[in-house]
């Protein structure tokens, strides 16, 4: 079976997919067979959206996140570097989910470390109490 893997990193549309370490990371999980997810950082809650458009809080979860699916296309190697496909990644609609509903969360976000950055860790935080790897 799939396991599904969360990669926290910038816009996938801003990555840099032939130089990108993220870019890497996310193919050679896709290639093992696990399914591949994305969000950004400001994806991550600690309340989930409700049906009026209010967040609320969630008890038993600790940590949300807003993902989506993501295929990528394989990258081929050449004497003048590596040749990306357009598009080279396909995203399905975005799903709100436990953090823990992933066994393996990537944090691929550079800092600075501010605000936005130190909430994502205390929310990181909450999913390892859950059992997730981060």
């Amino acid at each position: 079976m799939k396991e599904p893997q969360l990669f926290i990193v910038d816009p996938i549309a801003r990555l840099r997919p032939a130089k990108d370490s993220s870019v890497a990371l996310m193919q050679a999980a896709q290639r093992a067979g696990q399914q591949v997810w994305v969000c950004t950082m400001g994806d991550l809650s600690a309340a989930a959206q409700v049906a009026n458009g209010t967040a609320a809080p969630l008890s038993g979860h600790g940590a949300w996140v807003r993902a989506q699916p993501v295929r990528l296309a394989e990258f081929v190697p050449s004497e003048a570097g590596w040749q990306v496909p357009e598009p080279w990644f396909w995203l399905e609609d975005p799903q709100l989910l436990p953090l823990d509903h992933f066994p393996r969360v990537w944090m691929r976000k550079d800092p600075p470390v501010d605000e936005a950055y130190l909430y994502a860790t205390h929310l990181l935080d909450l999913g390892e109490r859950a059992g997730v790897r981060v």
